[in-house]
């Protein structure tokens, strides 16, 4: 096995080529990186309106949703109802606490001048953009906003 490459070595070519490539490789990967290359930015529209909320557990295991400012209860979502709600709250919460930040921080519901629903967390600066859930999902979060309210009267 000792005299089977020692006639023919690798061809030091092919080691250089291949550590070119590599560090080619690295090396525009963080030029991109640094520089903004290739990276997808969403415009916001201005805000029409917003909703700052508190979710907390409720006393049959639901959920209620305040006002953030006034603490009247917008909304209580029983057991088995708001799914969507539910789960996307239940991220935001998970998030929280890996960030060990209090739950009580508001999360901020926001249609924007083109109609787009956004959902913030205070805490953990992390927005979602609700219309990518479908129109269903998207209108749980939207029955939550005053002018919603104000149509249904």
């Amino acid at each position: 096995m000792t005299t089977l490459f020692a006639e023919k070595p690798f061809p030091r070519s092919l080691l250089i080529a291949g550590g070119s490539l590599i560090f080619a490789s690295i090396a525009l990967a963080a030029a991109a990186r640094y520089g903004d290359y290739g990276v997808t930015r969403s415009v916001r529209a201005p805000i029409a309106e917003s909703l700052s909320f508190i979710a907390e557990d409720g006393a049959t295991s639901g959920i209620v949703l305040r006002d953030a400012k006034t603490g009247t209860v917008l909304v209580t979502i029983g057991p088995g109802d708001g799914g969507f709600i539910r789960g996307v709250l239940r991220g935001f919460a998970r998030d929280r606490r890996a960030a060990s930040l209090s739950p009580q921080d508001a999360f901020i519901l926001v249609r924007h001048t083109d109609g787009r629903l956004t959902l913030q967390d205070s805490g953990t600066g992390r927005t979602i953009d609700l219309d990518g859930f479908g129109p269903t999902n998207r209108e749980a979060f939207a029955k939550l906003l005053p002018s919603s309210a104000e149509a249904k009267q």
